[in-house]
């Protein structure tokens, strides 16, 4: 006992502790002398705990699953030096467009092709690049190269745009002109500039097998499964622009993030009564629900366990892992080393927007059951609060996130228990202000205490 508790002196955990205790004593106290708390409230607590502790921690799971996804996606994000405040604006957006995903197939199968040729445009640009099969290429065909480059071009940009423009004009003549257009730019582009054909048929190939893939989620897995997936894509979509914006033209993160928080907060509300016609409210069918165990564990939640224990590992156990952790510290080092500091935080932005993007659309489609306007606000503020608590560390940043799932599970179940309201009028309200109050002092007590990379929040300058 001695020896633990020089342990969290030594660690300066033990002072960390008590002042947190001190903080809530102290804020209970003045509960308590206001008349504001009462004794039948900590009974009923205490009631909610001892019979049904189980189904507390079960159901607190489904509320730590999108908040651990989003912290875990941070970590990595701020390890590299972007700083993303937007997590809620992504939770309001891939809400909706994810539920929009499981229940139109077409939406679903678009965004697979598109994240598929994206990444085989990427997949064939590198792999071009690193064994040089553009140079090859020319070497063994001669005089015939670029007559071979437009004919190939021509013919995958021609596709591309056959299948893209009837989504965008859906008339009978869109798929015939997006072939003959495409072909002519396709062809000139090969013609002119033979190295960039490789990724035309990267983007080709991708977006066919992305749309397979999509179509076999949809049928083997359902329209949730397929939804989730829809919402990650959405949440990759706008990681990748945040963090375009925030390395390339410089802009100021912490505004970057309030304003993806405010567009989300009106686009959600405007995207209710715009596609389903109903204000404020859209109940999503049973079938596009995730199945649960036990009435509450998910798969998305195991999802969420694994992603924490990957990208712990990815981060302390890998090259890459080691060059993120530089990019947040001292980009100037990476840069000189030869590495990108760019691409490593677009790349970081964009994953852990995807896992924001993840739990967003599980929001509606794995836990609550519908839409609200209301649904995940302050959630994604929380998330923030996992990641400063946790200080980086992913596996640490999902415990948290089960802490504050818990507690804000407890405060929804004791303030709808049958005559907590005839007790203590408006406890519905004061219990559901317990997980914010939690959140403020625990960030307080722990945003001093951590160390955070030297350029987290600064855009690198190459000199």
């Amino acid at each position: 006992m001695i020896k633990a508790l020089a342990w969290l002196k030594r660690k300066k955990i033990l002072g960390r502790v008590f002042s947190l205790v001190a903080i809530i004593v102290f804020v209970f106290y003045l509960l308590w002398v206001h008349g504001l708390l009462r004794v039948e409230l900590l009974e009923y607590t205490a009631k909610a705990l001892t019979e049904n502790w189980i189904v507390v921690i079960l159901a607190a799971s489904l509320l730590a699953t999108p908040l651990a996804l989003a912290a875990v996606g941070e970590c990595m994000n701020e390890r590299a030096g972007l700083f993303n405040i937007g997590l809620e604006g992504i939770f309001f957006l891939t809400v909706v467009i994810g539920v929009l995903g499981a229940e139109r197939p077409t939406i679903a199968l678009d965004a697979g092709a598109g994240a598929g040729a994206v990444i085989g445009s990427l997949a064939a640009f590198a792999i071009t690049k690193k064994f040089a099969v553009a140079e090859k290429l020319g070497r063994l065909l001669g005089g015939f190269a670029k007559l071979v480059a437009a004919s190939v071009g021509g013919l995958a940009v021609g596709l591309i745009w056959y299948f893209i423009l009837p989504r965008i004009i859906p008339e009978w003549w869109s798929g015939i002109a997006g072939l003959l257009v495409g072909a002519i730019t396709g062809a000139l582009i090969g013609f002119r500039f033979p190295k960039l054909v490789p990724t035309f048929v990267g983007c080709l190939a991708g977006g066919v097998i992305g749309h397979y893939i999509m179509a076999i989620v949809i049928v083997g897995l359902g329209g949730g499964v397929a939804g989730l997936l829809v919402g990650a894509i959405t949440g990759a979509l706008i990681g990748f622009i945040f963090s375009v914006l925030a390395i390339y033209l410089r802009a100021n993160q912490v505004v970057l993030g309030m304003g993806i928080n405010i567009f989300a907060m009106g686009m959600l509300a405007y995207l209710l009564v715009a596609i389903w016609a109903y204000p404020g409210i859209h109940s999503v069918r049973p079938v596009f629900h995730i199945p649960k165990m036990l009435g509450y564990l998910t798969p998305v939640f195991f999802v969420a366990i694994i992603a924490a224990i990957l990208a712990h590992i990815f981060l302390h156990r890998t090259l890459f892992g080691l060059r993120i952790r530089a990019t947040g510290e001292k980009p100037e080092a990476v840069d000189v080393a030869g590495v990108r500091v760019d691409r490593i935080r677009i790349l970081t932005c964009t994953v852990g927007a995807a896992l924001c993007g993840l739990g967003g659309a599980f929001f509606a489609l794995g836990w609550f059951g519908e839409i609200v306007k209301e649904m995940a606000v302050g959630m994604g503020f929380i998330a923030l609060a996992c990641v400063v608590v946790a200080g980086l560390e992913p596996l640490l940043a999902l415990g948290i996130a089960f802490v504050f799932g818990f507690v804000r599970v407890l405060a929804d179940w004791v303030a709808t228990m049958p005559g907590i309201s005839a007790v203590l009028p408006g406890a519905f309200y004061l219990m559901n202000m317990v997980p914010f109050i939690i959140t403020l002092l625990v960030v307080t007590i722990f945003i001093g205490r951590r160390r955070f990379p030297r350029a987290l929040g600064k855009p690198y300058v190459r000199e």
